[in-house]
């Protein structure tokens, strides 16, 4: 059965995280380059994820480093699987969760109460 987002399966590798996610659906492209359009042939959508292995490798560095590594296997779309590697670093501040936010009108007001926090703490006036 394909998925929107692929089936996952991960397993460890010594001290590394292997994640394999193979059955993508079809009707989403096998890479897509990030633009606002709709329109999957106008937005860099190259291949259909119906053929796409996905592995991501999640490998330790270093205290509070890790390397991202994915690969992009679909011999539908490329000539030959490719790897990106990514350095991250642990963040000092809070994380928090990734997810859509349109039409959230409470952004500015958030960022303008932010903004007058920081100007009251420059310049406490009595």
């Amino acid at each position: 059965m394909s998925r929107w987002s692929g089936d996952a399966r991960g397993r460890w590798k010594g001290n590394i995280l292997v994640v394999d996610t193979i059955n993508f659906t079809d009707k989403k492209p096998t890479f897509q380059l990030p633009t606002a359009s709709t329109n999957l042939s106008g937005s860099g959508g190259v291949g259909s994820g119906e053929s796409l292995h996905l592995t991501e490798r999640f490998i330790p560095v270093g205290e509070g480093r890790l390397l991202y590594e994915y690969t992009i296997d679909d011999p539908s779309t490329f000539t030959r699987p490719f790897t990106v590697a990514i350095p991250m670093r642990a963040s000092e501040g809070p994380m928090f969760e990734y997810d859509c936010h349109e039409g959230n009108y409470a952004v500015p007001n958030m960022l303008k109460g932010a903004r007058r926090l920081d100007s009251e703490a420059k310049d406490p006036t009595p």
